[in-house]
């Protein structure tokens, strides 16, 4: 039986960028950064930044440089991650603001506030409100 997520992995092909939108615009606690070479492919160089959110998930960003995987699966455009945030309304402008790309703008679901965007390097993105516990 599976107990918890240990961590999500998300490919980003923007260091600078990928930490404004995680760490700047989501608050994600940036926690290490850590290089290394030959992981999955000999000659292929690749940065893991490490975050973590308030309630302790951990989010890794993989930065690959110009050896950026290439994926084949159409449907893999649909691959997401969700955030469950109670600053929802302050958010959105936030993303706004900071000109972010709106697949789905806030809307409803099940009573419930939700979007999805992406980031700045076309990851899609689920932003879900959450009543403060």
């Amino acid at each position: 039986m599976t107990k918890y997520v240990i961590s999500n992995a998300i490919v980003i092909d923007d260091t600078a960028e990928a930490l404004k939108f995680y760490a700047d615009l989501l608050d994600l606690e940036p926690l290490a950064t850590h290089n290394y070479e030959d992981v999955f492919q000999k000659g292929e160089k690749l940065t893991i930044i490490t975050l973590q959110t308030e309630g302790g998930d951990i989010i890794e960003l993989y930065d690959f440089g110009d050896s950026v995987p290439i994926y084949d699966n159409e449907l893999q455009q649909y691959n997401h991650i969700a955030f469950g945030v109670t600053n929802f309304d302050e958010l959105f402008k936030k993303l706004e603001q900071n000109e972010v790309v709106f697949d789905k703008y806030p809307e409803l679901v099940n009573g419930v506030k939700t979007l999805f965007c992406r980031d700045f390097s076309g990851n899609l993105i689920k932003i879900v409100e959450i009543k403060n516990e």
